[in-house]
Formats: C-alpha cells, structure tokens, sequence
C-alpha cells in the first residue's frame, strides 16, 4: 500500500503518516499546511510514535537523526520533531497499516519514573527551540500545550504505587514546578496549582476526570 502511494503520488515524499484514524485527510502536507498539519500532530498526539510514519532514509543520515539514549521518555517525540524540522512535506494516509498493543503494564510508557520531570523538561525546551523557528503564535500555544500536559503527567505521578515521596516531599515538588513554569501556570491560573495539590490525596481515578476536564477547557479557549 505504501510503495503503491509513492507511486501514485510521483512526487518527492519525504515522510509518510499512516494510522491516523480518519482524523486527517488524505493528501501532500506543503509550507504552511504543513505547519498547520504539524500543530495539530503535536494536539492529536500522533506525531510522537515513530511507527506510524516511513522516513526517508537519507534525511536521517545526512542530518545524524538518532534517538537520544540518554533519556527514556519523551525521545520518540524528539525524534520525529527533529526529523520533520528537515522535511519539506508529509503525506498523510488513511490505511492502517500498523497494530499497536497498549495494554502492556510493563512497557516502559506504564511504568513509574522518578527522573520523570526532569527528562520530559529537556525533551519540551528541545521542542520550543524547533517550533520557534515557525515564528508563529498559534505553534508556540502548542508548545505550552505540551508542556502543560507534560506537568500534570508528572502530577498524577505523585498518586502512583511506586512514588515513594512523603506529602511534605511532593508538596516540595509541586512547589518546584511551578516556579520552573511560572509564567505558563500563570496563563493557565490557580486551577493548575491546586489541582496539584489535590493529587497529593485523591484516588487516581478522580485525577484523570479532573485533567481530562481542565485540559478540554484549555483547548476550546
């Protein structure tokens, strides 16, 4: 299906997205569609898995493209946005070519980890310093999206089986990450910081309406 598409198309693809759920139309992704595209990847969360995407080999030689073994989170989504910052254009293709089991407790995505904040903390400045370059307002909102969503995951963290810290040590947490993102936790308000505290006693399952809810809210403004 693949090699059939590249054929059909007889253009230069230089990534192809597949798997993506009818949420996109099927199509060459050029200037500043392709930006467009690129935002609501980033929203929609499809840009962050590698296997759902075929790179063009040369891209990746030429520009030293590797995943960064230095961190156990986030490095997918860094790959691809790497990547893409040197692709000119994305095909997008409605087939689903690829199944992906996500009910594994043990893969490393389910697992807890205690560097957690501090790795997906690189992987967004890595990010902000790419979507910069866009010198768009509408794709540095999203980057606050990412981070946003990357705080309250480290949040619900704290609710996790294997989180050994005490109340005052998350309370002494939360305090820390809100002053590393002060200026974003401001344009989000109070909510943000005291739904964190919140997650110091509340079941996990209360967590997630609350987030779920809160970050709808977000989007729609």
């Amino acid at each position: 299906v693949l090699f059939r598409s590249i054929i059909e198309k007889n253009e230069e693809i230089d990534c192809i997205l597949y798997n993506v759920d009818g949420e996109f139309k099927d199509g060459m992704y050029k200037e500043e569609k392709l930006k467009s595209l690129i935002v609501q990847l980033i929203i929609t969360e499809k840009i962050n898995p590698p296997w759902n995407k075929v790179y063009k080999r040369n891209i990746i030689e030429e520009n030293n493209i590797v995943f960064d073994k230095n961190i156990q989170i986030g490095e997918d989504l860094l790959f691809s946005i790497t990547y893409l910052s040197y692709a000119n254009n994305i095909c997008i293709l409605n087939e689903e070519l690829y199944n992906y089991t996500v009910d594994n407790s043990n893969s490393l995505t389910r697992k807890y980890k205690e560097n957690k904040y501090k790795q997906l903390m690189y992987v967004d400045d890595e990010i902000r310093k790419y979507l910069q370059t866009f010198q768009s307002k509408k794709i540095l909102e999203c980057e606050k999206y990412i981070r946003l969503k990357n705080i309250f995951s480290c949040f619900m963290d704290l609710a996790h089986p294997n989180c050994n810290y005490t109340k005052e040590q998350k309370k002494i947490f939360i305090k820390k990450v809100k002053k590393d993102n002060k200026i974003i936790i401001k344009e989000l308000g109070i909510k943000l910081y005291l739904i964190s505290m919140i997650y110091i006693s509340l079941p996990v399952k209360f967590i997630l309406v609350i987030s779920a809810r809160t970050f709808k809210k977000k989007q729609k403004q």
